[in-house]
């Protein structure tokens, strides 16, 4: 996306229809689901509909939803359960963890091959998938957790305001996306309840600013994005934890990597003593991720 030209910002709704599967960790058999939607997830699902939607190649149209942010998972469709850590310990929103938050909704899916017509189990073929649910299958107490209602699940797009077609498509009804890997087995259906056009205040809460570019407070700025570590980051003014990332290219048979990075994982702080701290405005969004931009 061009950084002239003007976007328009929107807060999108989706609400989960299905089990999701978002890739994190595999040991062994086992296959861990990250709880939340990074934005390269999301916008890899966006730009297929749209592609699907419009006839178009599946590898074109690549920078219509770039400029998205992380999505958060919300109990109400408003309140949204963002990340932080307190006292060492991860939380979506402020009082719940991320143990309870897998308590809650994380499920597992056992599968195994089988020899036909024997229906033997192929050697060394048992897979578990965690699975993060539309309802909870366990009850917090005091967490606020309505088990009648679907996840819902928060996030922000920049769009260009003069891609009228790209907007109406936004405000379709029933919108629906798959989410996630394993789609073939039913899982990742979601669909985009609501879409709103939001105001400065709320991209600010995202550290954003009308650009798409990083904004910081004077204060701890909770990231609710990843930001990619250069020299321009001072990390003794950061708390929380730090991952490295890769961006691939599937349009082969053999995915390839673009691009890698580490960065400085969603949930941390930085520290900001002042409005010339060197990150502000050097870095722009890109599929949920923060990255340096040279002018």
């Amino acid at each position: 996306m061009s950084k002239r030209s003007k976007i328009g910002w929107y807060e999108l709704v989706f609400e989960q229809l299905q089990p999701i599967h978002i890739g994190k960790l595999n040991y062994g058999v086992i296959s861990e689901t990250e709880i939340f939607i990074p934005g390269q997830t999301m916008w890899g699902a966006l730009t297929k509909y749209y592609n699907l939607y419009s006839n178009a190649n599946l590898n074109e149209n690549q920078d219509v939803f770039s400029t998205i942010t992380c999505f958060y998972p919300s109990f109400d469709g408003e309140n949204v359960l963002t990340p932080l850590y307190k006292n060492g310990k991860f939380h979506l929103g402020e009082n719940i963890t991320e143990d309870e938050f897998r308590f809650a909704y994380i499920d597992t899916i056992v599968s195994t091959a089988v020899r036909s017509p024997s229906k033997e189990a192929v050697d060394e073929s048992l897979h578990e998938i965690d699975v993060l649910l539309p309802k909870p299958k366990n009850e917090l107490p005091e967490k606020n957790i309505c088990k009648e209602e679907n996840l819902k699940w928060i996030g922000l797009v920049g769009i260009e305001e003069n891609n009228e077609n790209i907007i109406n498509l936004l405000h379709k009804n029933r919108l629906e996306i798959n989410i996630g890997g394993e789609i073939k087995y039913g899982l990742g259906m979601m669909i985009l309840k609501t879409i709103k056009k939001v105001d400065r205040q709320l991209l600010e809460d995202w550290n954003l600013d009308e650009n798409g570019e990083l904004f910081l407070k004077d204060k701890d700025n909770i990231l609710r994005n990843f930001i990619q570590i250069t020299s321009a980051v001072d990390m003794n003014k950061c708390k929380g934890s730090i991952m490295p990332l890769a961006e691939f290219d599937f349009n082969s048979n053999i995915p390839k990597i673009k691009e890698a990075s580490f960065y400085i994982y969603i949930g941390s702080s930085i520290y900001v003593e002042n409005s010339n701290y060197p990150v502000v405005s050097e870095y722009r969004l890109s599929k949920g991720k923060f990255k340096r931009i040279f002018i």
